[in-house]
């Protein structure tokens, strides 16, 4: 039994020192937010009033650095919760001491850095330019981006002063990487904000849409043609169909097999004035299938039987 009461003893006086520290401490705390300090802050500024029809041409610095007396709770707040200093801009320097003591409000102010800003405006202006996508995309293998790439809005309407202005002739987006990409994107992409506080935007992001597909090889017979030939003219190609093999999109590979419009073309005007017995084909292809890397062979072909007319 005497165990047990040595042992609540010692418990209650661990929690009379507890409290007595605590206590301490708070009292401590208490006396020293009461005491006067002399302390060096950096204050935000902000700009609240502009003339009208001007626009900022440049801004004023993003801190001001203040030295201020005053009670600890008044400056423990100020390091928290820093005030912003507030410039209104009518021309000429502006008095950063003057905005800083507005801002400041019972503190001591012993001095600030700088002392004095310009702000310069022009007047204001709107522009329409394209945007620019700043987008790379890291494909899995086999796997292409189909064009054209799509954004909306294509094109962004730009506000400020007119001399920022007239050197702008397109706006980025935030550069994207995007990896591993093995389907179609559809994604939002933030504007460049490289000129925030000059410049303001109609919108701050757009969509951007790009066809991704796997692409797959694909081997077939096509005829070659000779397009453009005038009435009452026959000629002979040899050979007149080719083996083509080409890279197609996975989804158009049945088309691509099937289609009487993927062709090899020889121009007539190419034979009319040619003088070797040789034309080179090219190949043709419908907009509604995207063929890569075509290859065939022969690349040349020769000619013959052409009819005579009095315009060859």
């Amino acid at each position: 039994m005497r165990g047990v009461g040595r042992d609540h003893d010692d418990r209650y006086r661990g929690w009379v020192i507890t409290f007595c520290v605590l206590t301490s401490c708070l009292l401590w705390f208490i006396f020293s937010l009461q005491e006067t300090y002399t302390r060096v802050l950096d204050l935000p500024t902000e700009v609240t009033s502009i003339p009208d029809g001007m626009a900022l041409t440049t801004l004023p610095p993003e801190r001001v650095q203040v030295q201020v007396v005053g009670e600890g709770v008044q400056l423990i707040r100020y390091y928290y919760n820093p005030p912003r200093i507030s410039f209104r801009v009518d021309g000429g320097a502006l008095d950063v001491q003057a905005a800083a003591r507005e801002a400041l409000g019972n503190v001591i102010l012993q001095s600030v850095s700088p002392r004095t800003v310009e702000i310069t405006t022009g007047p204001t202006q709107w522009k329409r330019v394209r945007v620019q996508p700043h987008v790379e995309m890291q494909l899995k293998p086999g796997h292409r981006v189909i064009p054209p790439v799509r954004i909306r809005p294509d094109s962004v309407t730009l506000i400020g002063a007119r001399s920022i202005l007239e050197g702008i002739r397109f706006w980025p987006t935030e550069r994207r990487t995007l990896g591993g990409v093995d389907d179609s994107v559809s994604t939002m992409i933030p504007l460049r904000d490289s000129l925030a506080g000059l410049i303001q935007f109609d919108t701050r992001e757009i969509a951007y849409f790009a066809n991704v597909q796997e692409f797959t090889q694909a081997v077939r017979m096509v005829d070659v043609r000779v397009t453009g030939m005038p009435p009452g003219r026959q000629i002979s190609l040899d050979p007149s169909r080719i083996e083509l093999t080409y890279q197609i999109p996975i989804s158009q590979f049945d088309a691509a097999q099937e289609s009487d419009e993927l062709f090899l073309e020889v121009p007539w005007a190419a034979v009319r004035d040619d003088d070797s017995g040789m034309v080179f084909p090219a190949l043709r292809t419908p907009p509604y299938l995207y063929v890569l890397q075509p290859r065939w062979s022969p690349s040349s072909l020769r000619y013959y039987d052409v009819l005579a007319d009095e315009d060859f």
